[in-house]
């Protein structure tokens, strides 16, 4: 039992741990290149080397960033503060960071 337990921490810590940590700001625009839906915010993503101020989604055949982009349209015409995540090493996309995931708070 405490070795399932052990390997479960030990893959949950190394999967976190290519993760930058939380932007929090404001949608400053949206753009379709291709099949990337690229989202530039209003600052820098805090830790991600080199430095990104933009996520890009695959919006051609990933519905989870489908998803995603639906809600950084609201979160762009709603003007609402948001927190974004982005994989550190992930693959960068027209100098955008790989996005991992977003949380919009109610105001």
């Amino acid at each position: 039992m405490y070795k399932y337990f052990l390997m479960f921490m030990l893959f949950s810590v190394s999967a976190s741990a290519a993760v930058t940590n939380s932007y929090i700001g404001k949608v400053a625009g949206l753009r379709i290149e291709g099949t990337s839906a690229l989202i530039t915010l209003s600052s820098y993503l805090e830790d991600a080397e080199p430095r990104c101020n933009r996520v890009w989604l695959d919006v051609a055949t990933n519905d989870a960033d489908k998803a995603a982009y639906s809600t950084f349209l609201m979160a762009f015409t709603a003007d609402k503060t948001v927190y974004i995540r982005a994989i550190k090493a992930g693959n960068r996309r027209y100098g955008a960071c790989d996005f991992y995931d977003v949380y919009i708070p109610r105001q």
